[in-house]
């Protein structure tokens, strides 16, 4: 083995460093405010809305009377 190592492959790990260690809860409190897309949301916002908004307007009742077209 490396001597880079030493010091550590036979370092005895007490139950003391496993008792301290944090909740999931609060571990995941941490990384709760963090966003890998920064813009995402509001990108998606906007889509959801131009897209409802195309939606609702092809779903209106049209104003043209079927004797009015050729």
């Amino acid at each position: 083995m490396s001597e880079n190592y030493s010091d550590i492959i036979d370092f005895e790990w007490g139950k003391d460093s496993l008792a301290n260690r944090m909740s999931l809860n609060q571990r995941a409190k941490i990384f709760l405010p963090f966003s890998a897309l920064a813009g995402y949301d509001d990108a998606l916002k906007e889509t959801q809305d131009r897209e409802t908004e195309r939606y609702l307007k092809d779903q209106a009742p049209s104003t043209t009377c079927m004797t009015d077209q050729p």
